[in-house]
Formats: C-alpha cells, structure tokens, sequence
C-alpha cells in the first residue's frame, strides 16, 4: 500500500481558505500542521536555500519572536517550528518539507498537506516541484468572485495598517477614491489572476489530480462531499456556521466596484472557459459593473 495522499491548498488568498484548512485539519484521516500557511514553495523561491535558512535565523533572533511569560502556544509552537526548520533544510530538496507534513501523522491519517494561498503564484517550476512531492499529489484550489475577493483583500490591507483602530480603517476605506492602485497594486491583483495560475496548472498537472472549487459554492454538504471524495476520504459535516477571519464591513462604492472590474474583468471569461459555468454572484458582479 502507498503512502498517503499529499494535499495542498494554493489558492486563492480570501476565498474561504481558512475555513477549508480548519475543515480539513478536524477530519480523522487528515494530518494538517497547526500553522495553516506554511510558505515554503513561495518563499523558496523567492530567496532561495540559503536566503530562507537566513530568513529563519532572522526571524528567530528578532526581539518579536523571544519566548516570553504570555507569548500564546501557538507562537511557541511556530518558533519551535522555524528552529526545526534551519536544520531539516540542510536535507536533500525537499525532505525538510515532507518530513515537516509528515511530523505527528499516524497510519490513520489518509492525508497529509497544508495550505498556503500564496503558492497560487509560483512559478511553472515551482509547481512541478510540488507536484514532485509524491506519488499521489493533489492540488486544491478555491476560486471567488474576483472583485468581491480585491475588495476582501484591500479592505484587509487596510485593517492591518491601523491596526486596531477600527474606526480610522472604515473612515480611510470609506475615502479610498483614486487612491485604489496604492492597495490594489500589481502584487496584490496577481492573486487574482485566476487566469495565469490554471494555465500553469494545466501545464503541470492533469485535471484529475486539482480540484477547482467556488467559493460561493464551498459551504454546502454537497461541496465538502466533492473535497473529502477528491481526497479519498470519508464524508464530514462541515461547521457552516462558523465565520473564520471575519473582516471589516464596509460597502463597496459602485465607482470602486466599476473601477476594479475594469482591470479584472478577462477573469470571468477565463474561469467560465475552464469550469464550464460561473456562480450566480459573478454574474451578478457583471451585470452590476459592466
């Protein structure tokens, strides 16, 4: 018997991730790693063997990651993690991830993984590497509305530079007006750029081994089934009522609305084109910003 299956999540960043991740780590036959994003593949890339091990020792000796008397466990455990990680690396290629997915799984795990959105924009060869990583690899990879998932993504970005002032973020969000490609940048629309990441998949993988999911469809005893079925595990009732990472409220203006569709609207096409249909709430979008 092989071993287990190798699943994992690269995309798309606001489009229900966490709550897939959280999903998948309750399952009895799934061993998903306590820290939900990962971000091996991308920042491997990125900077390379070396500049990651360097990264790590950086973030290691930062005052910020010095365990103290109130520091929460998980922050504990993720700094054990990155002291793990400077050695696993020095491993032949990727054995430090595997054995990392691997680390506190049982013969009753069926499958193992993580998920980082952020792997949706690696490089071709990188996603051949990841499709490398095994026998059996999967790909999961959650698609929303494009303007609805900019304007989750901007609205998010603006939280985090205020900080907990809650009341400042609504009132800069609220006056965005042509200050939108200072949040709506190039970097930040790649994660949108459904279009780019299933052509490289379609080069690196066969349909069969990447779930393509909506978002607007994820939270349905009918659509978990399709992820425990692509998986090969039992079926699992989901929490549906659960609200993982709840952002700011805030209207989008129809002027913003029209403005990023704009630069976003050849994804509909190139989604409809792969998938075969698009949900109610991108038509919707269309309708509303064409």
């Amino acid at each position: 018997m092989g071993g287990p299956v190798i699943a994992i999540g690269i995309g798309a960043q606001a489009s229900g991730t966490t709550w897939l991740t959280a999903f998948l780590r309750k399952h009895p036959q799934v061993h998903y790693p306590r820290e939900k994003e990962v971000h091996y593949f991308d920042r491997l890339e990125k900077l390379g063997l070396a500049g990651l091990i360097a990264a790590l020792k950086a973030e290691e000796s930062s005052p910020g990651n010095r365990p103290g008397p109130r520091r929460r466990a998980a922050d504990r455990w993720s700094l054990r993690r990155r002291l793990q990680w400077q050695s696993w690396l020095r491993l032949p290629r990727h054995s430090a991830y595997r054995a990392y997915l691997r680390s506190g799984s049982s013969a009753a795990h069926r499958v193992i993984g993580e998920y980082t959105p952020a792997y949706a924009t690696c490089s071709e060869e990188t996603l051949r590497q990841i499709m490398g990583l095994g026998p059996d690899v999967r790909l999961i990879y959650l698609l929303r509305d494009p303007v609805a998932r900019e304007w989750s993504s901007i609205r998010k970005s603006v939280v985090l530079r205020f900080g907990r002032d809650r009341e400042a973020a609504a009132r800069e969000i609220a006056a965005l007006g042509d200050r939108l490609p200072e949040f709506a940048s190039p970097g930040v629309l790649a994660r949108s750029d459904y279009a780019e990441t299933l052509a490289r998949l379609e080069r690196v993988a066969r349909r069969e081994q990447v779930l393509v999911m909506f978002h607007e469809e994820l939270f349905s005893s009918r659509d978990t089934r399709v992820v425990t079925d692509f998986l090969g595990i039992d079926p699992m009732p989901g929490d549906f009522g659960a609200v993982i990472n709840k952002g700011l409220d805030a209207g989008m203006s129809a002027d913003l609305q029209s403005r990023l569709y704009a630069r976003l609207k050849d994804q509909y096409k190139a989604v409809e084109s792969h998938m075969g249909y698009l949900p109610q709430e991108w038509h919707q979008t269309m309708k509303e910003a064409a």
